[in-house]
């Protein structure tokens, strides 16, 4: 199941492991290299099912005003999320010393395990560690723009000045394996939890200090097109190139997945009310399309004056509405669906 590929004339080990894109997993590449280590470790589980069960694939994160953020904590939250309903113990590493972390990586790229790590690459974007080269004292990293990278203290150390700490999640054999369906159940149950909630996740992280409260529930929508309504020209300038135009990139990707979920959901385990959750794939079908929409008139990176154009507004008011709608209708769905199955 393990494969290291080793050359002993300048001692670097690696992992014969590269991540397989799925459609949406440019726009979530913690799940994406999440999903190309479980199925590297023999997981049988679609990106789809595994956005689900992390919640990437039901989550709003939107803010007012809107921010891009680079999702380190959230995404750490969704990862060990996953890893634990399938049944995975896992270790958080960080510190402020690449004397901290590098060593730990280096015990589990010798044990043939690759480590999920936050910006260890020219982006800051979750990426992996997947060798060590002994020699140089470096490690190898994959991140969504290169292959293949080495990561030495000098960059750890510049890494670690910018985000003021290092993330990686070194992931332990399995202590379980969990029943899919009931995982699966689970990440049903964990949605419609998330979707009746109107707290905040600040982030108190990194150069985004300044950015949130990030509101997780479906009234995130109302609140969000309240302040298009009300902004002023010089705010919506100051959001339009990437903070607003990054939300239908990633919440049409993640909706998309929850709608692929929940049919896929129907097919593999036979749900007696299986007629439910189809209405709530259609339901989260037809909000990613409305993100879709939305991502047409402002493709990110955006123009800084797109936000300006008073008719994308009024369409971007309107699709945002017809989101929010299908959304509640998808979650009322699963709400009818779990009651069903009490």
């Amino acid at each position: 199941m393990v494969t290291i590929m080793s050359n002993s004339q300048d001692r670097a080990t690696i992992i014969g492991l590269l991540p397989k894109w799925a459609g949406w997993s440019l726009t979530t590449p913690h799940i994406g290299f999440l999903h190309s280590v479980l199925r590297f470790l023999g997981e049988k589980i679609t990106p789809s099912f595994l956005m689900a069960v992390s919640g990437e694939a039901f989550r709003s994160f939107i803010s007012v005003p809107p921010k891009k953020i680079c999702g380190t904590i959230e995404a750490e939250n969704f990862m060990t999320t996953a890893l634990a309903a399938l049944g995975y113990e896992y270790e958080i590493i960080e510190g402020h010393s690449p004397d901290e972390v590098i060593p730990k990586a280096a015990q589990y790229i010798e044990k043939g395990m690759p480590v999920p790590a936050w910006h260890i690459g020219s982006v800051p974007e979750w990426g992996l560690i997947v060798g060590i080269h002994k020699s140089r004292e470096t490690l190898i990293t994959q991140d969504i723009i290169t292959p293949q990278g080495e990561l030495g203290e000098q960059k750890a150390h510049e890494l670690i000045w910018k985000d003021k700490s290092f993330v990686m999640i070194g992931i332990k054999p399995k202590t379980s394996t969990p029943d899919l369906k009931a995982v699966a159940h689970e990440a049903i149950v964990r949605a419609v939890e998330m979707s009746n909630r109107d707290e905040v996740n600040a982030y108190d992280y990194t150069e985004h200090a300044e950015a949130g409260p990030f509101i997780t529930g479906v009234n995130a929508y109302g609140a969000l097109i309240g302040w298009l309504e009300d902004a002023s020209d010089e705010e919506l300038a100051a959001h339009a190139e990437w903070d607003f135009p990054y939300l239908p990139l990633v919440l049409s990707s993640c909706r998309k997945a929850a709608n692929v979920f929940l049919k896929e959901y129907c097919n593999r385990f036979q749900s007696e009310n299986s007629q439910i959750l189809r209405s709530a794939a259609r339901n989260f079908g037809r909000t990613s399309d409305a993100f879709i929409g939305l991502k047409k008139i402002f493709p990110f990176p955006g123009i800084a004056d797109d936000l300006l154009n008073s008719a994308h507004k009024v369409k971007a008011v309107e699709l945002l509405t017809h989101a929010a709608s299908c959304e509640r209708r998808a979650f009322n769905d699963l709400r009818a669906f779990l009651r069903q199955r009490i």
